[in-house]
């Protein structure tokens, strides 16, 4: 996670399909690892999606799903 080199990840400790997120300057990153222990990274830039995954990050994947559907409807 977040430290003064900026994001590290263990990836041997990470489970597989798991989503993992952290918010390092201003930005949301989302890891998971998959079947084939590849790590897959996002970005979110949004500032009102960063704004409440910080203030509700036990709901990150509802706000996920919320904005990807708002954002598709555009």
């Amino acid at each position: 996670m977040p430290g003064d080199e900026g994001i590290v990840l263990k990836l041997e400790e990470m489970q597989v399909e798991e989503l993992y997120h952290c918010v390092f300057d201003g930005i949301v990153y989302l890891f998971y690892k998959d079947s084939q222990n590849l790590l897959h990274c996002y970005e979110i830039g949004d500032k009102q999606v960063v704004s409440e995954i910080e203030d509700h990050p036990d709901d990150l994947k509802d706000i996920i799903k919320k904005y990807s559907i708002e954002r598709g409807s555009q």
